[in-house]
């Protein structure tokens, strides 16, 4: 195909510079082997997969791809398909591209999702390990800023204290300091707030203050006891936990 097709959707910043070149790279082995290079949606799809990284997102979810074109997105006047067959057709039109699950392609399809293969593996691993037995008790809390997050984190907290616990290890941890320590600020003020709830009776508050005033507050990384020369790199891991 002729990449100045993909000019107005650079324009329109819905793929960057990078995101184009690196989908050269790929084309270009693919055509290397004789093999059918993709058409301009499949080179746009492509495109789309490597700019979900950026996205902090594992994948192109084709279900929701109409969702790009908004005042904010995509412009309507660009090629833009909003059902997932017409992407589906293109990546097909490519395997050594876009491959299906287990195969050893830059990019998996996974029912209407298009993965980089490395998310994809990553997703699956994370997936099997919250899946595991010894995972059993671990609770994900889910939601937006302002949407209670951490008054559930500190309901769980407290319930644990009127079940008579005492012994309790308490980790704070975020992806720096800071936020760990706002956490800290948050969840105690949370507590303060359930004190004057019916919630909050036959608790020994001292007990909760103390335990989140001693309880760890850092980085994930320095939870988990990372020493880059360190040989395993994690102090605490699979092994040790």
């Amino acid at each position: 195909m002729n990449f100045t097709e993909l000019n107005p959707y650079l324009d329109a910043q819905v793929v960057s510079a990078g995101d184009v070149a690196a989908a050269k790279t790929l084309i270009a082995l693919v055509a290397r082997n004789g093999k059918p290079q993709p058409e301009l949606m499949g080179v746009l799809l492509l495109c789309l997969a490597l700019r979900t990284p950026r996205d902090r997102h594992t994948c192109v979810d084709l279900e929701q791809i109409g969702d790009w074109l908004t005042t904010e997105g995509v412009d309507a006047n660009l090629k833009w398909p909003t059902e997932s067959a017409s992407w589906l057709a293109a990546a097909k039109k490519c395997p050594l591209i876009f491959g299906r699950p287990g195969e050893p392609t830059p990019l998996i399809v996974d029912g209407t999702r298009v993965y980089l293969n490395r998310a994809y593996a990553e997703e699956g691993a994370i997936a099997a390990a919250l899946t595991r037995d010894k995972a059993q008790h671990l609770h994900i809390i889910l939601g937006g800023p302002g949407t209670g997050k951490t008054r559930e984190v500190a309901m769980k907290f407290i319930e644990r204290f009127k079940a008579g616990e005492r012994n309790i290890k308490v980790a704070l941890a975020a992806p720096t300091g800071k936020a760990a320590a706002r956490m800290r600020e948050v969840l105690l003020r949370q507590c303060d707030d359930l004190k004057k709830l019916p919630e909050g009776n036959d608790v020994d508050w001292q007990a909760v203050t103390d335990a989140i005033d001693n309880a760890f507050s850092g980085t994930v990384h320095s939870l988990l006891g990372f020493g880059p020369s360190r040989e395993p790199r994690y102090k605490y891991n699979a092994d040790n936990y």
